[in-house]
């Protein structure tokens, strides 16, 4: 073999490894394998809180509200994603984990609906937190039930009637401009 020939694989083998190796351009990595997009497919992923960097898949939510018995609410996209589990209490039920004393509940088709504040982010609707509110977080539930993806179209009973207190919320200015 002559020099030319030595050169001429050299060459090719060089090339071979560098469109082998991954590109680096600052912090990202560039390859063929690559991982999917956060908001992509059926498995949805989704920052778990306190922590930028774990992901939750929306479906485990899902997964957890239904193993429940609840219903689940759910709206992801590429802005954000938004969550909650609905629970039927019966009333005087002093057994059920979620119940009026802890969660906000409200009046649906003659049934009464808790939010279940373990699987929830919506802040407004956790009365452990502080800026619990019953109208923003019934507002909200309502806003995410008309427009959520995630899961089958959850109908809720209008006007809204809070549990126990049976105050009622009328929700046409929500349709008009939901708050999500």
């Amino acid at each position: 073999m002559n020099i030319k020939g030595i050169l001429g694989i050299a060459i090719l083998a060089l090339l071979g490894i560098s469109n082998a190796s991954p590109y680096n351009s600052g912090t990202k990595t560039v390859s063929n394998n690559f991982m999917e997009p956060l908001y992509s497919g059926k498995t949805k992923a989704i920052p778990k809180s306190g922590d930028g960097t774990k992901m939750v898949p929306a479906d485990y939510q899902i997964r957890k509200c239904q193993k429940k018995s609840g219903i689940p609410v759910v709206l992801a996209n590429e802005q954000m994603f938004t969550s909650t589990c609905l629970i039927e209490y019966k009333e005087g039920d002093k057994k059920s984990k979620v119940n009026p004393k802890n969660s906000a509940c409200f009046y649906n088709k003659n049934t009464i609906l808790c939010i279940d504040r373990e699987l929830t982010n919506i802040d407004y609707c956790d009365k452990s937190k502080k800026v619990f509110n019953y109208d923003i977080c019934l507002k909200t539930i309502h806003s995410l039930s008309v427009i959520a993806n995630g899961t089958k179209k959850f109908v809720i009973d209008a006007p809204l009637v809070t549990y126990p207190k049976k105050e009622k919320l009328g929700v046409k200015a929500w349709k008009k401009k939901p708050i999500l």
